[in-house]
């Protein structure tokens, strides 16, 4: 510490890095919302219908 620097308390640095790194997140969904990007897990899916799983026959009592 310099001698002119005010005694006191300093925020610890993980404080600032987190915040720096929501405002970071905050900032860029932003901008993809604004520009209309789609995201989410329906973005993986292919766009033909959904696939029904097959139906087996289960036997009953041997």
């Amino acid at each position: 510490m310099s001698p002119r620097a005010e005694p006191g308390h300093r925020r610890p640095r993980w404080v600032t890095v987190t915040l720096a790194a929501a405002v970071f997140l905050v900032l860029l969904l932003a901008v993809l919302w604004a520009l209309g990007v789609e995201h989410g897990p329906g973005r993986h899916l292919s766009s033909s219908a959904p696939q029904a799983a097959p139906v087996l026959p289960v036997p009953v009592g041997r």
